[in-house]
C-alpha cells in the first residue's frame, strides 16, 4: 500500500475542513487536534474551532492556532508540517 498517498489524503481533508471552518468564523480561529493511530487504524486530523468540542480521544496537535489568513494551499502546508510529527500512521505497520 502507498502510505504516503493516505497520509496526504488525511492532510488534504484536514486542510479543506480547516479552511471551511475559518471561512465561517468571523472572529476566533481553529486549532488542529488529532486522534492517534492504533496498530491497525490510521489516525485522524481534526480541526476544531475556538470553543468547539473536539471528538472523544482527540489530542491538541499544536498550541498555535491554524493560520486564518492563508489560502487552502497555505493551510495545507502548515498542517503538513505539523502532521509529520504526529502519530497518524498505524504502528502495526502499513500493509
Amino acid at each position: 500500500g502507498d502510505w504516503q498517498a493516505e497520509f496526504d489524503r488525511i492532510v488534504d481533508d484536514a486542510a479543506r475542513e480547516a479552511f471551511r471552518l475559518l471561512c465561517q468564523q468571523q472572529a476566533g480561529g481553529a486549532y488542529l487536534y488529532y486522534v492517534p493511530s492504533t496498530a491497525a487504524e490510521w489516525g485522524r486530523l481534526v480541526p476544531v474551532t475556538d470553543g468547539g468540542h473536539p471528538p472523544a480521544g482527540a489530542v491538541l496537535g499544536e498550541a498555535q492556532r491554524i493560520p486564518g489568513d492563508r489560502t487552502v494551499q497555505g493551510i495545507r502546508a502548515w498542517i503538513h508540517e505539523r502532521a509529520r510529527r504526529l502519530p497518524l500512521i498505524p504502528f502495526g505497520g502499513v500493509s
